[in-house]
């Protein structure tokens, strides 16, 4: 574990050594949920594409992805685990850059970080909505949007690499079995179900 662990921080701080002022506030902004509303834009033309006034369904099913990604990421790891953040962890978040807010405050996060819920949750909506589109161009924009929204995580020294990994693994898990669900159910009661 101690080889695992030693790349995991120097490959933080790589990451998290590019900063700069430019930098700062992009991540910052990644970091935040109102930055990915073109984003969700977007998710909601597809499914309106493939569904028209049953858009509520999918909408449901990316609903329940997030549901649990957030609390399975939180009540079963992170409050089980209580691995550090980084920016928590003596002899680390000593070295580490951070972002300062409007109020003069060093951004840290909460206390514990293993597993990412912003990777868990971003991944569960990318992976449901890559199988739910089946297009190259869908998949690879939603996978890309989890993937830079993840991460910031690691920039902005809140998030280990392996506690952003082990998220979107964990995410990526949530949205096939809650894509396969509502496939199960389109085929059940015959509903539409492919954005084109």
């Amino acid at each position: 574990m101690g080889w695992l662990l030693e790349i995991d921080t120097q490959i933080l701080y790589f990451i998290n050594g590019l900063n700069c002022p430019f930098l700062d506030g992009v991540m910052w902004q990644l970091s935040k949920p109102l930055v990915s509303l073109p984003m969700y834009a977007y998710i909601i033309y597809l499914l309106y594409k493939g569904e028209g006034k049953n858009l509520w369904r999918p909408l449901l099913a990316i609903a329940l992805v997030v549901l649990l990604a957030d609390r399975i990421s939180v009540e079963c790891f992170k409050d089980v685990v209580c691995r550090l953040r980084p920016s928590h962890t003596p002899g680390i978040m000593e070295n580490l850059h951070y972002y300062i807010k409007a109020n003069g405050d060093a951004y840290h996060g909460g206390s514990y970080g293993f597993v990412s819920s912003h990777a868990a949750n971003t991944f569960g909506v990318a992976v449901f909505i890559a199988l739910y589109a089946r297009r190259r161009a869908v998949t690879a924009i939603a996978l890309s949007w989890a993937a830079v929204v993840s991460l910031s995580r690691i920039y902005l020294g809140v998030h280990f690499p392996t506690d952003i990994f082990a998220g979107g693994a964990l995410g990526a898990l949530i949205g096939w079995l809650c894509y396969y669900g509502y496939q199960r159910l389109a085929q059940k009661f015959g509903w539409g179900g492919v954005a084109r």
